[in-house]
């Protein structure tokens, strides 16, 4: 296949060095798709826990998960010391960090 030197400095460019090549060409993919497997079930792991902690706290309270989950956002933020500079930026509610699981497709 011939390409023209503009074609081929473009390509060239693109990896900017023979280090990021032999980076890419080293790395394990197995080894990343485990990691990546072992992070989303971790991940999973950890909502499942959360929203069956938030289920409790609810009913415990006779308040809907979306209050509780609003509320614990609010704590973090707090307790984080967590200081807004840009005043166009607002904080999320907790129920979109936390959704309840009556949307289909949030992972809960």
């Amino acid at each position: 296949m011939r390409k023209s030197l503009e074609d081929f400095r473009f390509e060239v460019e693109m990896y900017g060095s023979l280090e990021v090549v032999e980076r890419y060409l080293a790395k394990d993919w197995q080894a990343m798709l485990r990691e990546n497997f072992e992070r989303l079930a971790r991940k999973r792991a950890i909502d499942a826990f959360m929203r069956k902690r938030m289920e409790v706290e609810a009913v415990k309270a006779n308040r809907s998960i979306d209050q509780i989950a609003d509320d614990y956002a609010q704590t973090v933020a707090r307790n984080a010391h967590i200081r807004i500079i840009d005043e166009n930026f607002k904080m999320p509610d907790g129920r979109k960090v936390f959704p309840s699981g009556r949307t289909a497709g949030n992972g809960w």
